[in-house]
Formats: structure tokens, sequence, C-alpha cells
């Protein structure tokens, strides 16, 4: 039996745990929040997270502002997406830091952290 590295990214309680917290975030938004995992990205990371955000018609909320988490497991690389109206509202820093903080959460190898 093959290995798949995007189901052992999360255990089942792990995933139940991030949907839930994102969930709660969305409880306090009118923006739409999602977590794409993929095994690898067959093209330039932030790319794909654009080619997956639109796939998903994430671009459809009506203050567009939806945010796409994009992981690609095998490649140990991740992008976020915001759409230009969080992007708006948000500080200029505001995404670094956030890619800051679920890299190091990453790296510990605390996943579910990084994504909740």
């Amino acid at each position: 039996m093959a290995h798949n590295p995007v189901e052992a990214f999360l255990t089942t309680i792990e995933e139940q745990e991030v949907v839930a917290a994102i969930r709660e975030a969305e409880d306090h938004t009118s923006g739409e929040i999602r977590v794409h995992i993929e095994n690898t990205s067959n093209a330039p990371i932030d790319v794909r997270a654009l080619e997956v955000f639109s796939m998903l018609k994430m671009h459809n909320t009506e203050l567009h502002n939806a945010v796409l988490i994009y992981v690609a497991v095998q490649d140990k690389a991740f992008a976020i997406y915001g759409d230009k109206g969080i992007n708006a509202v948000v500080s200029d820093t505001f995404w670094d830091e956030t890619k800051s903080t679920i890299q190091a959460h990453f790296k510990q190898g605390h996943f579910k952290q990084g994504l909740g």
C-alpha cells in the first residue's frame, strides 16, 4: 500500500478540529475560508493557489473576502490567497505575518495548529 502524504498530513480528529476552527472564524465574518491540501503542486505554488481559488469559485463571495490556504504536502510548500475585498482591509504585513506563523507551526510538525 502506497503512503499518501495528504492522508497522513492531518489525522481525522485534527481535520475535524481545523474545520471547527474555520467555522468559528467564519461565524465572525462574512468571508469564506477554505483549506485545500494536495500531494504536490504541478505549477508554482502561488499560481496553483490561484487556480484552486478559481476552481472552487471562491471569487463569488459578495464582498470578495474569501481566503484560501493552499498546501502542497510533498513539496513542503503553502500559499495564502486572499481576494481583493479582504486585501483592502488587512494591513500590508498581515499575510506575511500569517505565513510566518503558519510556517513556524509547520516546521515543528504542528500542522493542525498551523491551519487552525
